[in-house]
């Protein structure tokens, strides 16, 4: 048996019987709070401390002195390094969320996404225990794990990655098609069908994602990302779904070829 859950920025799931988005056939679970969608930035998680602002990269200084072994490596530098060693240490199950995420972010246009250690930390803090599909206000998380977007699946005896990954994509055949590409940025699916999960995975302004699995393998968990605040680059914000969904240009072979 497989469910997917999905959730759009004002804190609506996608199939959740009361929810402003067209009903799921499959039924739904509770849903968060609703977050309305702020005119401007918003900060924090109502929580604590607001959330801080990107802090913009420090302009390059002079070259630092070696240490009697080589050159030391800028900060910059080392970040690099440890960014692609993380990238490089996945597990194959995430290593394989990630590609999958990338193929499809190809085929619509969407830059590739980077794997984030802290937002996956996260997603797995919330889902470990969970034994059903229930969302996280995953749009109120402070930094390092949030505020993102989120997609769930369910399948017994066992999540399957591909399976379950291609279940959100797949639901890309709803979208709502004119002449050149969707008529509303795939917002809303045809004849009540819900469209969130594919939003998210294709989303432009993502960059990161990160991903897990509750201890019982029967959920799956991804988090969307795309900076320390809320903006038109968060995955499914209302009203910016025409700018960030783009219909297909390339093919799936096409972008399996090109990684």
């Amino acid at each position: 048996m497989a469910v997917t859950h999905g959730i759009t920025e004002d804190g609506q799931p996608t199939d959740a019987a009361d929810s402003k988005r067209p009903p799921q056939p499959m039924g739904g679970e509770d849903s968060p709070e609703p977050l309305s969608a702020p005119d401007k930035k918003r900060k924090g998680n109502g929580k604590g401390k607001g959330a801080e602002r990107p802090k913009p990269a420090a302009a390059p200084g002079k070259k630092r002195k070696g240490n009697g072994k080589g050159k030391v490596k800028g900060k910059d530098q080392q970040g690099k390094q440890q960014g692609e060693k993380q990238q490089g240490n996945l597990k194959s199950w995430q290593e394989a969320v990630l590609k999958l995420h990338n193929q499809f972010r190809c085929m619509h246009g969407a830059p590739a996404v980077t794997w984030s250690a802290k937002v996956a930390e996260g997603a797995r803090t919330y889902i470990a225990h969970l034994s059903r599909l229930q969302h996280d206000n995953s749009y109120q998380l402070a930094p390092p794990h949030g505020p993102a977007g989120e997609n769930l699946a369910f399948r017994s005896p066992s999540i399957d990655i591909a399976r379950d990954v291609h279940g959100w994509y797949d639901e890309v055949q709803f979208c709502q098609k004119r002449s050149g590409g969707f008529s509303d940025g795939c917002q809303r699916g045809a004849n009540g069908f819900p469209t969130g999960h594919f939003t998210a995975v294709v989303w432009r302004g993502v960059t990161k994602i990160g991903c897990a699995k509750n201890n019982a393998n029967t959920i799956l968990i991804c988090r969307y990302w795309s900076g320390n605040e809320l903006s038109t680059s968060t995955a499914n914000m209302q009203g910016h779904y025409v700018q960030n969904v783009l219909p297909a240009r390339k093919s799936a072979a096409a972008c399996k070829a090109q990684r």
